[in-house]
């Protein structure tokens, strides 16, 4: 797995700044096709390995947003990991919608795309206990759109690593837990902007 990440990723560069962007988006898209092809034969293949020796599969507990999101709330019972998690969330949507304004249609264009790479790859990587292959479909998908959209990558990792060091702490250092995004990462980003939803609306319901 880490070999096909590490010649996968080289590709990617290699051909972001070499290729035009039509170019990029079609290898871009075969590429992601042969990935998550790749990630549903390798546990097809796992699968029956393990099931003649006798050894379980370890799959995925939670296969829909809906039956993942109690547990998800569950993991964040600690007032200060979800305050955390509000002003990480807080500080990416000003970050985008007000100091960089002028693109925000781009982020969020990219945000829906990256979001539908990673619901599209979950039904295949269900026997894959870590979030590699929806990291890897996320992530390459935001930067076929950012070459699309002739948008900055840069914005949407400050973005990203404000938002996810914030929620971070409160997992490893108030909540005490391994943090969501680690095995359910699509489910996470979602699950997110639902909470956030709903401690705005507790917020503000009193002036409302």
């Amino acid at each position: 797995k880490a070999t096909v990440s590490v010649l996968y990723w080289n590709y990617l560069f290699r051909a972001y700044y070499k290729m035009s962007i039509r170019q990029f988006g079609l290898e871009l898209v075969v590429c992601l096709f042969s990935v998550a092809t790749l990630a549903y034969v390798w546990e097809m293949d796992l699968t029956t390995i393990q099931s003649v020796t006798g050894n379980r599969v370890a799959e995925k507990k939670f296969k829909t947003f809906d039956e993942f999101y109690p547990y998800y709330e569950s993991q964040h019972q600690d007032e200060t990991c979800r305050l955390l998690h509000f002003t990480g969330t807080s500080l990416l949507i000003l970050w985008l919608f007000l100091f960089n304004i002028q693109s925000a249609h781009k982020s969020v264009a990219t945000f829906a795309a990256a979001t539908t790479a990673g619901l599209l790859v979950v039904p295949l990587t269900v026997g894959v206990e870590n979030a590699m292959y929806e990291a890897v479909a996320i992530v390459g998908t935001v930067i076929f759109m950012c070459a699309l959209l002739d948008h900055s990558v840069s914005i949407l990792v400050v973005g990203a690593v404000v938002g996810y060091a914030l929620a971070w702490v409160g997992h490893f250092f108030y909540e005490q837990n391994k943090p969501a995004t680690f095995t359910y990462i699509t489910y996470s980003m979602i699950g997110d902007f639902k909470m956030y939803y709903g401690m705005f609306m507790q917020l503000v319901s009193p002036y409302m």
